[in-house]
């Protein structure tokens, strides 16, 4: 692995491989609680696991790096109509978002591995970024960050309640279990930073139209819309509710002074 970019931290803890089956089986805290603090950017990557090692950490390496300049500036869209006529609704939505391409090649050669996972599914990695770090200063992250945990936590009060915090926006986004575990948790990321995107900017429109002839009609169209540029919109921790098999993310906007 010594000509892929950045380091990667193997841990090797019993023998065999650890099993990853719902998150239910030890993995890193950093994977539940992003780490934060000294003007660096970290994010998390996941990959499923292919037949090659190199290549499932290449994969996982490139899906943390996105999810890195997310945190950096990304632009949200999405919109929703909603259709009512006599009592019956009829509802289409989207929600895309694009990231900064001139980031891409930058972040890509300068960020670190810090700490990385093998399971029988996926590989996951922590990534680290900042231009004005050398390579050493990466490591002085807590050992918490690197503590294991063997079973599920118990369900986090933001998933109850949303956070409040002078200065802050919160979002709480929830995805459905998709084929690739990375997806399941981006859609759950994306849904956070809508939820943020919608408390700074939503344009709405309605028209209602109501006449009468051989019975009385009633129509109504409703269109919310977003389009907004987010920086600093950074993901601080996850959950995975397995009874449910639905992904939690929280994300954290700070708002510009």
């Amino acid at each position: 692995m010594k000509d892929l970019p950045g380091r990667y931290i193997f841990w090797v803890l019993f023998a065999g491989v650890v099993f990853l089956c719902g998150f239910g089986s030890p993995i890193p805290k950093w994977f539940y609680k992003v780490p934060t603090g000294d003007g660096c950017i970290y994010s998390v990557g996941i990959s499923n696991r292919y037949s090659g090692d190199k290549d499932s950490f290449t994969a996982a390496r490139d899906d943390g790096v996105e999810n890195l300049i997310r945190s950096i500036r990304v632009h949200v869209r999405s919109g929703l109509a909603e259709y009512v006529e006599n009592g019956s609704i009829e509802m289409r939505t989207f929600i895309s978002e694009e990231i900064d391409s001139t980031l891409y090649n930058t972040v890509y050669q300068q960020c670190m591995i810090l700490d990385s996972i093998l399971t029988d599914k996926q590989a996951i990695v922590l990534v680290g970024w900042n231009n004005n770090r050398t390579k050493g200063e990466y490591y002085r992250l807590s050992r918490l960050n690197f503590k294991l945990y063997s079973r599920p936590s118990s369900e986090p009060s933001w998933i109850r309640s949303t956070p409040r915090r002078n200065g802050y926006l919160f979002g709480v986004g929830m995805s459905t279990s998709y084929g690739e575990l990375a997806r399941s948790w981006n859609e759950s990321a994306k849904k956070a930073r809508l939820e943020v995107a919608q408390q700074i900017n939503i344009n709405v429109s309605n028209l209602d139209i109501s006449y009468t002839g051989l019975g009385d009609h009633n129509k109504s169209w409703t269109e919310q819309t977003v389009n907004i540029t987010l920086e600093g919109s950074r993901v601080t921790e996850r959950w995975y509710d397995a009874k449910q098999d639905i992904y939690y993310t929280l994300v954290e906007y700070m708002l510009t002074k």
